[in-house]
């Protein structure tokens, strides 16, 4: 981590933070066979938040950081000059971090995915638990004889004389 953040002026932070930028777009645009990267991600998100905000506690924030770092990269590459002072060392460190989480698979999505895995996984066993109960109390039941109807009662009543 500590390679990305040795900077000595603004103009050294912003070229930094945008060769972190590349890193993380690259390796998503791999993780996701997408031509976007940070979009396709920041897309995926927008798609799936109802579920994993629940499940993941720093979905929003992330998201909102996101949003941010991608529109700090779109300012320094169509309308402001590296010697601005967009970028903040905040926005660096944390564009940084989330490299190494997506890294670790530790980033929202892959935390989500996990997520999910685990419900599924827990569902199975209980179907197959409950599966397991259903057949074990059917062997120990006896079935009951069935009672006649009303018809055939009246039918054996005068089947006797």
């Amino acid at each position: 981590m500590s390679k990305y953040i040795d900077y000595n002026t603004t103009r050294d932070r912003n070229i930094q933070f945008l060769e972190l930028y590349k890193s993380v777009d690259r390796f998503i645009r791999d993780a996701y066979a997408s031509d976007e990267g940070l979009s396709t991600y920041l897309r995926i998100m927008e798609n799936e938040s109802l579920f994993n905000q629940r499940y993941v506690p720093e979905w929003e924030d992330d998201h909102k950081m996101l949003k941010r770092v991608r529109w700090i990269r779109n300012q320094f590459s169509h309308e402001m000059s590296y010697d601005s002072d967009i970028c903040e060392e905040s926005d660096h460190k944390w564009l940084a971090s989330f490299y190494n989480r997506l890294l670790s698979s530790s980033d929202p999505l892959s935390m989500a995915e996990k997520r999910k895995q685990q419900v599924i996984q827990r569902r199975k066993e209980a179907c197959i638990k409950r599966k397991e109960e259903k057949a074990n109390n059917h062997s120990d039941t006896i079935i009951p004889e069935q009672k006649s109807t009303f018809w055939q009662r009246i039918k054996k009543l005068f089947s006797r004389n």
